[in-house]
């Protein structure tokens, strides 16, 4: 048998599997069909797709289920002629009730109305109707349909006009489906919510103006979790790396010498050249001097300059000599000489409070002489691996635990007044001597002269003067690169460490702190605290190291010089990209120049950054300037800002 629908004449049951009705007279009503017992080659089978439902004519026969109508006639014009059912024109009757001329051809069919109950729900063991396979699915599987929605409330199926199916909220019993897309979509639905919640955040918004006056609003959708902006470091990347490797190989090719060079990008390596080869560093060594001063010595410590004598002050007067004990303060200085300073702005303290100290103490007169006591370090002046001409141009002081003016000859009779005819003495001498006249000016008469010597261990204390913090120190240190103070930290440094204020102990000390705190020390090499010794090596990566160890607002980063503006690079970088975006500590001698600092992009990106040259480049430091001022071509274009999650709207 053909599972198709039979078109020839025959019995014709209901759609709901009652019996069919034939009409009786002129009058329309019908009366019950009685079962035939033969049937015709071919049959229908009924089935509801929901359900499963699924009955042939034959089978309904055999069992006694079914009835069928006696044949129809094939001429409307016929007297007693069935009223049948039309599927285009709804409550159609017959032609004759019509009155309508009769005419050959097939008679129009009534359309069965259906009434379904609203309330009534089919339930998983049974069906309301068995419905007829659509026409375009006979011979061949039909795809599989799912729930549609109701509205909530309602029960069942409901029938429009139309005769479809409305969609709206509650599931529904299985509806008929019309054809293969459909299905189809409806299968994939649930694979496609599954991606969309993956790939979604649920949002819990701050209530809106409209949701306070009582209107509901959807959320604005946020970035989905899967986006790349979730990432926008990374997406950055993709395009800035290669890009800026392209900036900065071309120009580091042409540079005479060796170099290294490191930059990161919020702890992300975004160019590397050599970073791991020891190179000289210069003053960029001071960065681990300042570093471990401040985790040894301490931020908060305060460098003492003693006053003591033999015995206590008599009415204001010392019998015998004051005793000046140094506690390594590299920063007093003079009126005069301040005046002398290459950074007018540079930090320094008044050597007048020191005398004001003891005159605080009450003390008027001093029947001794001044003696100067530098004991608290080695009495070595200069270190053997520097050149001669550093004492000469006064690229460093005479190194000693009391010093005032860096050491400098020409201000002891005259404090307060410039000279430019200066040079390196003996510091400690100088000192006395400068105090001696200082004191004279506070109305403090000192009897006999100045020299240099050791205080009794009995001695007492008769005033001190209390240095500026060693994170201050730190700072001055950093900003101008001051070499003396960089070498008095490292010998104080020993001390604290090991009581012995040499430069060697103090090396020794500055090396296994850095190790302590897990910095790559395996390829440093240290011969002083300042970097001036040519024989000193560091790597870009020890180097870099130190600044991402001190980030921004610590007092590392904040000691560091401006481009353009402050400290050591106040006379460089000046008019360039990196003006006022580049803080770094320099580092400069005859053949070595070096960076390291922070660079702030115009692109939003807060770089660090290590870069040392070791060679006879006759640019000098311009090309750690040039070096810099490459660094703002980083993720040119896009802001960082406009690639991250784009935050809900309000």
């Amino acid at each position: 048998m053909g599972r198709g629908d039979s078109r020839r004449g025959g019995g014709h049951e209901s759609r709901s599997g009652r019996l069919a009705w034939r009409p009786s007279g002129d009058s329309g009503r019908a009366a019950p069909a009685e079962m035939e017992s033969e049937q015709p080659d071919r049959s229908r089978r009924w089935r509801n797709q929901g359900h499963g439902c699924r009955r042939t004519r034959r089978s309904r026969v055999a069992s006694g289920g079914g009835r069928r109508h006696p044949p129809r006639s094939r001429n409307p014009i016929q007297s007693g002629a069935p009223r049948t059912r039309g599927s285009f024109l709804p409550g159609v009757r017959s032609r004759q009730d019509h009155g309508i001329p009769r005419s050959s051809g097939r008679a129009l069919r009534r359309p069965r109305r259906r009434t379904v109950d609203p309330t009534r729900q089919a339930g998983p063991g049974r069906h309301r109707t068995c419905r007829r396979r659509p026409l375009e699915c006979r011979g061949r599987r039909c795809p599989l349909e799912r729930p549609l929605l109701l509205p909530v409330g309602r029960s069942g199926r409901s029938i429009t006009r139309s005769g479809a199916p409305e969609r709206t909220m509650a599931l529904a019993t299985r509806p008929t489906a019309g054809d293969r897309t459909v299905g189809m979509s409806i299968r994939f639905g649930g694979i496609l919510a599954v991606v969309a919640l993956l790939a979604t955040t649920v949002i819990v918004a701050a209530p809106s103006r409209a949701e306070e006056s009582g209107f509901a609003t959807a959320a604005a959708p946020e970035t989905p979790l899967l986006s790349a902006r979730r990432f926008p470091t990374s997406l950055q990347a993709a395009s800035a790396d290669p890009a800026f490797a392209g900036i900065l190989d071309p120009y580091l090719a042409k540079v005479t010498g060796t170099t290294c060079a490191l930059v990161m990008d919020a702890g992300r390596i975004v160019y590397a050249r050599d970073e791991g080869d020891s190179l000289a560093p210069a003053s960029v060594q001071k960065l681990l001097t300042a570093a471990v001063a401040l985790e040894v010595l301490g931020p908060t410590t305060r460098l003492a300059t003693i006053m003591a004598a033999e015995k206590e002050a008599d009415n204001g007067v010392i019998e015998g000599d004051l005793f000046l004990v140094g506690g390594g303060d590299p920063l007093l200085t003079t009126a005069g000489y301040r005046t002398s300073l290459e950074n007018p702005a540079q930090f320094s303290e008044d050597f007048t409070a020191v005398a004001d100290a003891l005159a605080a103490a009450g003390v008027k007169k001093v029947n001794g002489g001044i003696v100067g006591d530098d004991s608290r370090y080695e009495d070595t002046r200069w270190l053997p691996g520097w050149p001669t001409r550093y004492q000469i141009g006064g690229t460093v002081g005479p190194l000693s635990a009391l010093i005032v003016n860096d050491g400098q000859t020409g201000f002891t009779q005259s404090p307060n007044v410039a000279n430019p005819n200066r040079k390196a003495g003996d510091p400690t001498l100088l000192f006395a001597e400068t105090f001696k006249t200082v004191l004279a000016s506070k109305g403090i008469d000192v009897a006999g002269p100045s020299r240099t010597g050791t205080a009794p261990e009995d001695s007492v204390r008769i005033a001190t003067f209390e240095s500026v913090t060693v994170a201050e120190i730190v700072d001055e240190m950093l900003s101008d690169s001051d070499n003396t103070t960089a070498e008095l930290l490292t010998r104080e440094i020993g001390f604290v460490s090991s009581g012995e204020g040499t430069t060697s102990a103090g090396l020794a000390a500055i090396v296994d702190t850095a190790s302590r705190l897990g910095l790559p020390v395996d390829n440093l090499k240290m011969a002083d605290g300042s970097g001036l010794d040519t024989e000193n090596r560091m790597s870009c990566t020890l180097a870099l190291a130190l600044i991402t160890a001190s980030p921004k607002g610590s007092t590392i980063a904040e000691s560091l010089p401006l481009a353009g503006k402050t400290g050591t690079l106040r006379k460089r970088m000046l008019a360039a990209a990196s003006t006022g975006r580049v803080r770094a500590k320099t580092g400069t001698l005859n053949t070595a120049n070096a960076l390291a600092g922070f660079a702030d992009t115009p692109s939003g990106n807060q770089l660090t950054f290590a870069f040392i040259h070791n060679g006879s480049d006759s640019r000098g430091p311009v090309v750690a300037d040039g070096f810099a001022d490459r660094l703002m071509g980083f993720a040119a274009g896009a802001k960082l800002s406009t690639l991250g999650p784009i935050s809900p709207s309000k």
